[in-house]
């Protein structure tokens, strides 16, 4: 070892340029790793973001719609009630007519407003009832909406003044798609929010025309009466307000005419600056004719439209009435849109249809050239069912009546059905099968009380395969009607 330079050249040199060399290379790596740990952390939040962002875009599209709605997990049947328009609630099934959302409230209380929102892409709900009710069996219908695709807009109904403890979403239309409720708000009598304590989703498994049952609630009670019985032939069951007739339903054309009248020489007279005026118009004398009972209310529903509205220009046209076996065949020779001798209500007597006729020019009750058909119609929609008729055909329900092409068809089935079907939106092929499936004489009677504030018992009883059917009903002095339903039995309805 040499000390002559007055440098270290001994072992211990290249020792400490190893631990340099060590100390540089655990920098580095103390270096790289924490430039991973930075763009971990960077993608973490990236990640979480995009998860944020994300939430209530529909699966499978790069961009949610107008009001994003949340991701799949999160669709139970509170996201139809939080507050929020962000959450949803979907069904499980596709939407069918019968389905509905049924909330329950704390307490009763006076409405004030009920708004819906339904805005989820393919998955809007097409057609449906805003109902209320107070004991979960008899609802009311506050309202009704059309839904929209990718539509946030909100539907809503006014209370009005009436009270409930439950609201019901009530979908009146199908369509081959899940149907979702971003939110129901309930506003009370002060348009304070009212918040529910549960909502109850339920779709059928079949549409209601299928299942013959209605699926709302209905108030029903064990039969009380049945102090005497009525025989009934095997062809009354052809015949009554109630009949069903149609394609599958054959009209039984009676061997009398005597009920038929013309309604040109029947109708009401008014004077006005010295002149007699009428309250609707017709087609001409003999050509437009109908059924006693049914031109009855018919006058009367005419003569409150013409005396709230000032209109007397509401027309039953040429045939518009009753039909003749005869006229009925000639028809259908003529025009291959009309129906076969028996198998059009016109037949029975108690249909017409209306339209508005001015200037010698005929307005369908759709037609927005001429106002006055927008008022009849909305006039007809709110008033029709108090003189006992029904809009036997309106678009919400052409999958089960099958007549699309027959607009502003009224029947007459007389009040208090009138009354019930309206306001449950059941078009008569329902409400048959409704009756006939829970209201047999046996069982339960379908009771409710009308907004005329009379009381009402309505059972059925199937008729018997022999000659006659006893059906029971109470003694006089009660007000009972029987009407056959032209297939398989008899509908009583009692007026308590």
């Amino acid at each position: 070892m040499s000390y002559g330079s007055g440098r270290f050249t001994g072992s211990g040199s290249s020792y400490g340029i190893r631990s340099q060399r060590k100390r540089r290379r655990r920098t580095a790596l103390l270096a790289v790793l924490a430039i991973l740990i930075l763009i971990l952390f960077v993608a973490l939040i990236l990640i979480i973001k995009d998860m944020i962002e994300r939430r209530g875009k529909d699966p499978g599209t790069e961009s949610g719609g107008s009001d994003t709605v949340a991701d799949v997990e999160v669709h139970t049947r509170q996201m139809a009630y939080d507050g929020k328009t962000s959450t949803y609630y979907r069904s499980e099934q596709n939407q069918l007519p019968g389905s509905y959302f049924l909330i329950e409230l704390e307490s009763e209380i006076e409405i004030g407003k009920i708004s819906v929102i339904s805005d989820h892409h393919d998955c809007y709900i097409r057609s449906a009832d805003i109902r209320i009710s107070s004991d979960k069996n008899t609802f009311t219908t506050l309202g009704s909406f059309d839904g929209a695709p990718d539509d946030p807009g909100e539907h809503s109904a006014l209370g009005n003044g009436a009270r409930a403890s439950y609201v019901m979403v009530y979908i009146s239309t199908g369509a081959d798609s899940p149907w979702v409720i971003n939110e129901i708000t309930i506003l009370d009598s002060a348009f304070g929010t009212v918040k529910p304590r549960d909502g109850i989703p339920y779709t059928p498994s079949k549409p209601s025309s299928d299942t013959g049952a209605h699926t709302l609630p209905v108030t029903t009670s064990a039969p009380q009466i049945g102090e005497t019985t009525v025989l009934k032939s095997a062809e009354d069951v052809f015949t009554g307000d109630l009949i069903l007739v149609g394609a599958s339903y054959i009209y039984h054309f009676p061997s009398s005419e005597a009920n038929i009248l013309d309604i040109y020489d029947n109708r009401t007279p008014f004077t006005v600056d010295g002149k007699t005026v009428y309250s609707y118009m017709v087609g001409g004398t003999g050509v437009s004719l109908l059924d006693a009972t049914a031109l009855k209310h018919l006058n009367a529903m005419m003569d409150d439209f013409y005396r709230e509205s000032g209109i007397n220009c509401l027309q039953v046209g040429v045939n518009a009435g009753y039909r003749s076996e005869a006229t009925q065949a000639d028809l259908a020779s003529r025009y291959s849109t009309a129906a076969a001798p028996g198998r059009s209500e016109h037949n029975t007597g108690i249909a017409v249809n209306l339209n508005i006729y001015e200037n010698g020019h005929v307005y369908q009750l759709d037609d927005a050239s001429n106002p006055k058909t927008a008022i009849a119609y909305a006039w007809l929609t709110a008033n029709a069912h108090k003189y006992g008729f029904i809009d036997r055909y309106p678009p919400s329900k052409d999958s089960i009546t099958k007549l699309s092409i027959d607009r502003f068809h009224y029947r007459y089935v007389g009040y208090p059905h009138a009354w019930y079907m309206k306001t449950n939106n059941l078009c008569l092929e329902e409400y048959l099968a409704f009756l006939e499936a829970s209201c047999d004489y046996s069982g339960n009677h379908l009771t409710f009380t009308g907004d005329n504030g009379k009381s009402y018992e309505v059972y059925f009883v199937r008729a018997s395969s022999g000659a006659t059917t006893s059906i029971p009903v109470p003694s006089s002095p009660a007000v009972y009607t029987v009407s056959g339903n032209n297939y398989s039995g008899f509908i009583v309805t009692i007026e308590k």
